[in-house]
């Protein structure tokens, strides 16, 4: 028995579209949380004191770079403060934080971790850099005489 041209060019789009859709109950779920990574605010120049313009955010993936929404996420500044210092990841995988600058000039560090839930071992880490402009010297050395 043959297939008429009609019918094979139905199964055919049949079978694109079956194959186009992976799951019949909607994307897939991300895996296990295993990576994370900047998302956005890195290397910033702050104001002595202040904020940084812009929030810092860390992205948590799964093995398949799938971003995790609920992972709670550990900022934890070299100097300064951040604010809030934990954060859940938001349904993209997402944590977002807040860096005031510390008031001494320098290039300084923050950096974001997260733990497994279950055991308690760090799982990753990462980190943001942010230069404070401005503010106390770092050092001060006297001139000689002229």
């Amino acid at each position: 028995m043959r297939a008429s041209p009609r019918s094979l060019a139905r199964f055919l789009a049949l079978a694109l579209v079956a194959t186009a859709c992976k799951d019949s109950n909607g994307p897939e779920k991300p895996g296990a949380p295993v990576d994370i990574r900047v998302s956005a605010g890195d290397n910033q120049k702050g104001a002595a004191g202040a904020a940084l313009v812009a929030p810092i955010a860390a992205k948590v993936t799964d093995a398949k770079g799938h971003g995790v929404p609920g992972v709670e996420v550990t900022f934890t500044p070299e100097a300064g403060t951040v604010a809030p210092v934990q954060v859940q990841t938001n349904g993209s995988g997402v944590a977002f934080t807040t860096w005031t600058m510390p008031t001494v000039a320098g290039t300084y560090s923050v950096r974001a971790s997260f733990i497994d839930a279950a055991t308690g071992a760090l799982i990753d880490t990462v980190s943001f850099h942010a230069k404070v402009i401005g503010g106390t010297p770092a050092a001060m050395y006297p001139l000689s005489d002229f």
